[in-house]
């Protein structure tokens, strides 16, 4: 999965991908949301 794939949350994924690319990764991630919030599809396309 790739965060292209996921509609909207758009600040959450620009957040993301600036850790990445800065290699500051911290070495826990939480991914909260209610059911159908997208928060699984962001942490798969994340951990990818």
């Amino acid at each position: 999965m790739f965060f292209k794939e996921i509609p909207g949350k758009e600040e959450e994924k620009k957040h993301l991908l600036n850790q990445a690319q800065s290699g500051r990764i911290p070495h826990a991630q939480l991914f909260l949301g209610r059911e159908g919030s997208g928060a699984p599809a962001l942490a798969l396309a994340y951990a990818s």
